[in-house]
């Protein structure tokens, strides 16, 4: 899921901007001015927080005494790899009407009628976590990770056009890359040994790369991991990594270092249910092995077999 704020004014008293989902409008944000988070790209993730209950009847105070409960709360990534525990001291979607007392570069969700003020803000803020949840259940359903991407852009228009708006967003996101193929890797360790998307980052790193080059990577236990975003162009396979999706699965030698097959029962379902997803997404791709490529055993077993 791609998420898009188009910061359209900048004031002394507020950054008003208009959040995008799907290339349709959902809301408005306000921002606080010099205290807000730079343009650019990060990730969302859902924090469950606790907090007191709000009491039903209100009659005499707004709280009831000693009863907690657990919210999910949107926070803001600075950092792609690493998930905060609490959301305090963080960069969160918040409601809110004005943005003047905003702390720590949170975003306010609602209507805008006037520069630097929302309404409906609890509104648009609940229907925005139900979205994330059910995003994040739906995933979490196939066995896939899920990255929902938030974009920041310091747009300065004051309106935006729909149909340009609309424009923008595919020329942004769906025209990036052409996805041909889904080339299969193995990590060429020995078996019955546990790696990391970690410590394939620092292999390819002391290799002189920017970062890890796959996309996915599919551990023993059969957990998938992001490596690069899809949107990015991997290091897997030379002369196809700008048409394709590299994964890799955590193994594929023996205990003595012979190429082998050597994926769990979990890994094998696990790589099927992310290659079935990737499909739907991406119906023209074929599918591959490293091997088809390079003379190499990577990924120790026939591709073309298993996948036709």
């Amino acid at each position: 899921m791609n998420i898009n704020i188009f910061r359209r004014r900048f004031t002394p008293w507020s950054v008003d901007g208009t959040m995008v989902i799907g290339g349709k409008i959902f809301c408005d944000t306000l921002e606080r001015p010099n205290r807000h988070l730079p343009a650019g790209r990060y990730k969302i993730s859902l924090i469950p927080t606790k907090q007191k209950k709000v009491s039903e009847t209100k009659k005499k105070n707004k709280y009831e005494r000693g009863k907690y409960e657990i919210v999910i709360k949107p926070v803001i990534l600075l950092r792609s790899h690493y998930v905060p525990r609490t959301v305090r001291r963080r960069a969160r979607f918040v409601p809110g009407n004005g943005p003047l007392r905003l702390r720590n570069k949170s975003i306010i969700l609602g209507k805008s009628h006037y520069t630097g003020i929302v309404t409906q803000s609890e509104e648009c803020y609940n229907e925005f976590c139900q979205l994330l949840d059910e995003e994040f259940k739906r995933m979490k359903k196939k066995h896939l990770p899920c990255r929902i991407n938030l974009f920041i852009r310091d747009w300065g228009v004051d309106e935006i056009p729909l149909k340009y708006l609309l424009i923008f967003f595919y020329l942004i996101f769906n025209i990036m890359r052409k996805i041909k193929e889904i080339i299969i890797h193995c990590s060429a360790t020995k078996e019955g040994r546990n790696f990391t998307v970690a410590d394939i980052d620092r292999w390819h790193r002391e290799r002189g790369m920017r970062c890890i080059g796959y996309h996915f990577v599919i551990y023993r236990d059969g957990s998938i991991h992001v490596g690069r975003a899809i949107e990015e162009v991997g290091a897997h396979c030379k002369g196809h990594n700008s048409i394709s999706i590299g994964i890799c699965y955590i193994g594929g030698l023996s205990k003595k270092g012979k190429p082998k097959d050597t994926r769990t029962r979990d890994q094998k379902a696990a790589m099927r249910s992310l290659i079935e997803q990737l499909k739907e997404e991406y119906p023209l791709a074929t599918i591959h092995g490293h091997n088809e490529f390079a003379n190499k055993a990577c990924p120790c077993f026939n591709v073309k077999k298993e996948w036709g």
